[in-house]
């Protein structure tokens, strides 16, 4: 890679001043808000840098020889320079406090982090030491995220330090034959003048200190797509660029690869819902999966233990399966996967997160509140059945809180009296076992 004309090491440096200061006016804006800094300081260390670059500067320069008899500082400039060394000695460093977790582009976290590594940007580029070789990688995360496609997770390489200019990755289905899959190029842009570094840098606290990372999704290309079920290998090979002798070209130097890790892509694991229906049925929904040809339903009375199978659904459109033929009053636990056909066999998502709910009664419905008199009126509701009774509530406001008021101890009466002027609702009742089994609430209602 050829550098552009006039960019040397040191221009780095000069790109990142100026997205601090492109940052500050954002910067400063949510401060207000978030109260992370509350003055614009200059770390010590950066003072450090500072006077380090001058001191290099200093050395080709050639000072002439002080005539004798000639004062080389007057006293002014002494008093000048003793001021300067106490204000210099009055800078506080800030404490760098990331935020919880600060993603993508966001400037502000980008702002506290090239503060914090400033440094280490200018001793390297501007050639006060060597560039270094990336350390090895690791993957924090390889798993499958969809039916064709693969997710894949590190941590920035040295980002304390000198994080890592760009990462390649490598893909195998056979341990032995890589191809290079992806170049994630997170500097060389910049230093060809056409976009900020590290541009694919996101952000994250650990342990109280905001860190960097990358993700990357495998998805294949349009003449080789991944297939279901298949076993993918990767590795990930951070490198640095280096700038020849010419200072014109950028050498890729590569680090040592991360350790391989593998996953298959298979279905997204589906989302449920369970819903009670009335006093025997309960009705299990869940979310559609790309690429899925069906889904299993599993069913127990345990939560961690006991599932069997209890409905195979044969078409990755249908979301949907009411459970029939249950018991009152008992709780009943479920879980959902989707599978998708490959060469004749099933290839299966994980199961989704286990749902439960309690079988019981349907719940009633207001049918008319009628004026009876000056004082009174008639609620009316549907009958529930199995209901052994109703319990009506009230409250002064249709979101107010609703307090007990009358029991009808009848579950064939669907109507009674009660005073104006209040919202009410009703829930049926049945006892199963010694214990109350109650219906859901209706919904609230008065006469106006």
């Amino acid at each position: 890679m050829r550098v552009n004309k006039g960019i040397q090491k040191c221009v780095s440096i000069l790109g990142i001043i100026a997205l601090l200061f492109t940052s500050a006016p954002v910067y400063a804006e949510e401060s207000k808000e978030s109260a992370v800094y509350e003055a614009e300081v200059v770390t010590e260390d950066t003072a450090e840098i500072m006077g380090a670059k001058e001191d290099v500067i200093e050395e080709d320069a050639v000072e002439p020889e002080a005539e004798e008899g000639v004062e080389e500082i007057t006293v002014e400039e002494e008093a000048e320079a003793s001021a300067d060394e106490e204000e210099t000695e009055a800078v506080v460093e800030a404490s760098i406090e990331p935020a919880a977790e600060v993603k993508g582009t966001n400037l502000i976290g980008k702002f506290k982090y090239l503060i914090e590594k400033f440094k280490y940007m200018y001793e390297f580029l501007c050639g006060l030491d060597e560039i270094p070789t990336p350390s090895q990688p690791i993957f924090s995360q390889v798993k499958s995220s969809s039916y064709n496609s693969v997710y894949l997770k590190w941590d920035a390489v040295d980002f304390s330090y000198y994080p890592a200019n760009g990462y390649e990755i490598y893909r195998s289905t056979d341990q032995e034959n890589y191809k290079l899959i992806a170049d994630i190029d997170d500097f060389g842009d910049y230093l060809n003048d056409k976009s900020e570094p590290y541009p694919n840098m996101q952000f994250e606290k650990k342990n109280g200190k905001l860190t960097g990372y990358y993700t990357y999704t495998d998805k294949g290309t349009d003449k080789e797509r991944l297939s279901t079920g298949k076993t993918y290998y990767y590795k990930l090979v951070a490198y640095n660029y280096h700038v020849d002798n010419t200072g014109e070209m950028l050498i890729k130097m590569p680090g040592k690869a991360s350790a391989v890790k593998s996953a298959k892509p298979i279905p997204k694991a589906p989302t449920i819902k369970v819903t009670n229906v009335n006093e025997s049925k309960l009705k299990l929904t869940w979310s559609k999966v790309s690429g899925a040809n069906g889904y299993v339903i599993q069913r127990s009375t345990k939560k961690d233990s006991g599932y069997k199978t209890i409905k195979t659904i044969t078409k990755g459109s249908t979301v949907t399966y009411t459970n029939s033929k249950l018991s009152l009053g008992k709780t009943y636990y479920y879980r959902v996967r989707a599978y998708r056909t490959v060469g004749g066999q099933k290839v299966y998502s994980n199961y989704s997160g286990k749902k439960s709910l309690q079988v019981k009664l349907k719940k009633p419905v207001i049918k008319n509140l009628k004026v009876t008199s000056t004082k009174a009126i008639k609620i009316t509701w549907n009958k529930v059945n199995k209901a052994q009774g109703y319990v009506i509530y009230r409250a002064t406001s249709n979101n107010g809180t609703y307090e007990k008021y009358k029991t009808v101890k009848d579950g064939t009466k669907i109507s009674t009296t009660v005073d104006q002027n209040y919202y009410y609702k009703i829930r049926a009742y049945r006892k199963v076992n010694g214990k109350t089994i109650y219906s859901p609430y209706s919904a609230p209602r008065n006469y106006l």
